[in-house]
């Protein structure tokens, strides 16, 4: 089978309506469309201050970069997560960089610009997410898929989240007539693809009967939480790295659990929290965590195997915490950085990179030591 590289290539998780065989799936754990919402909800945050506040201004060109950091993070975990081969990358990284650029040159940007360029960033990961491999025909298929409208509830969802803090009601009503257009359509994918959707759990969150400050605070751990809990219609599917995707079975608990430190209104805020929030606690490095390569012996120096060594440090960096250091090889010469940004107390997103190359690759963990 040949695979077009032109396309943004990814899997959706999904099983096609009548068939047998599953299709394959590009958001293979909860995690990693977990990775989608949280992004959308940071670019939907930033898109919802530029509204509000009429464009960038010194006053809020720091939040909307945080915001846009958070979003690319999002986008690198998710890249990480991806089957390589035979799904391409690419359009992810250049996502990166695009997200990069813009947050270098938004100060002081119009209304006009900035709402351009970042509505621009989410069809641009929209974009990427809305490509499925076919059981039928073995061949990729460009759809409205079940992650492309995790995206979108994650940008509307935080564009009216940002929208009710400012007081801007009417930019709020349109934000939730947008999630809600956007909740039919995956509910839509969901009955035609076979794949896993939150739709039930996002109409019922709190905000969408009685919009307030505190009612978007209850409902972001909730929409997370839904979306980890995201069920298969048709059964089970196989994912791109030959395990078992999301846990169908009913009541299933969530792969991961809802990131974010807990606001003072009882809410949370995705990976990483945002200016004027509570700071996240200090993660405690003293036990082993595990990580998408391997687990991490902090104290210890390495991860995975002996031979792949990990050195640095925990420091604080805004609201939250950071980690930088290096890793390399006892075995050979490779060696590179690593930044590592905690959520939470208790998970990280992040990502390396190799020598002298510029490429980031994502890298996600977890990890709740004893006491």
């Amino acid at each position: 089978m040949r695979l077009d590289s032109r396309l943004a290539i990814v899997v959706l998780s999904s099983v096609l309506a009548g068939l047998a065989l599953p299709a394959t799936s590009h958001a293979q754990t909860a995690a990693a469309q977990q990775h989608l919402l949280d992004a959308g909800i940071n670019l939907g945050w930033a898109a919802g201050i530029v509204d509000s506040d009429g464009g960038v201004t010194a006053a809020n060109s720091a939040e909307i970069g945080g915001d846009l950091a958070r979003a690319r993070a999002h986008v690198a975990a998710f890249r990480g997560a991806l089957a390589t081969p035979p799904y391409d990358p690419a359009p992810y990284a250049a996502l990166e960089r695009r997200i990069d650029q813009l947050a270098s040159r938004i100060g002081g940007m119009s209304r006009v610009q900035a709402h351009r360029e970042i509505r621009q960033l989410h069809q641009n990961l929209r974009s990427a997410v809305s490509v499925f491999l076919s059981a039928r025909t073995g061949r990729l298929q460009r759809d409205s898929t079940c992650d492309a409208s995790v995206v979108d509830v994650g940008f509307h969802f935080g564009r009216g989240h940002t929208s009710i803090q400012r007081g801007n009601t009417n930019e709020e009503q349109r934000a939730r007539g947008s999630l809600r257009r956007a909740i039919e359509a995956g509910e839509q994918a969901s009955r035609r693809l076979g794949c896993p959707f939150a739709g039930a759990t996002y109409r019922g969150l709190p905000m969408m009967s009685t919009p307030s400050p505190a009612a978007y605070a209850r409902a972001l751990p909730a929409a997370q939480a839904g979306t980890a809990r995201g069920r298969v219609t048709g059964g089970g599917f196989r994912t791109a790295t030959g395990g078992t995707g999301f846990d169908v079975s009913p009541g299933a608990s969530p792969g991961r659990a809802p990131s974010g430190g807990s606001s003072p209104s009882g809410g949370s805020s995705p990976r990483g929290g945002r200016p004027g929030e509570p700071n996240v606690a200090r993660p405690d490095l003293s036990c082993d965590w595990s990580s998408s390569y391997g687990a991490i012996h902090w104290s210890e120096g390495w991860y995975g195997n002996q031979s792949k060594t990990l050195r640095g440090r925990l420091h604080r960096r805004g609201s939250g915490w950071e980690w930088r250091g290096t890793w390399g090889r006892t075995n050979s010469s490779r060696s590179g950085t690593v930044v590592l940004t905690f959520e939470t107390a208790t998970s990280f997103s992040g990502y390396w990179t190799e020598g002298s190359s510029s490429t980031q690759h994502g890298w996600s963990g977890s990890g709740t030591c004893p006491h």
